[in-house]
């Protein structure tokens, strides 16, 4: 019987063995991750650098990948949130911090 992805997409033991990389991340599926915002400083968990580090960006393309509008909105809110923790940021930025990367 075929695995669902939390997306409801049939995954069958071919295709998650297609979609599954190096790294870890399988397009289409959440990622359980350390690299999470440490708030309001806005500095990844995991290897305390600026969030979104390099890994969970990694991450967050293979999680949104049929998705990246969603994957947008979310980093913009992201970045409405840390302009209210980070008063001293410029707007610029932030915007190339967490949306200039997509």
């Amino acid at each position: 019987m075929p695995r669902r992805s939390p997306r409801g997409e049939d995954h069958d033991a071919r295709t998650l063995h297609d979609h599954h990389r190096h790294d870890g991340v399988r397009p289409g599926w959440p990622t359980v991750t350390r690299h999470g915002p440490v708030l309001p400083t806005w500095m990844c968990a995991g290897c305390d650098r600026p969030w979104p580090c390099a890994r969970r960006r990694i991450e967050l393309r293979a999680e949104y990948d049929q998705a990246p509008v969603s994957l947008r909105l979310y980093l913009g809110s992201c970045l409405v949130a840390a302009s209210q923790d980070m008063s001293w940021a410029t707007a610029g930025t932030l915007h190339h911090r967490f949306l200039g990367w997509l």
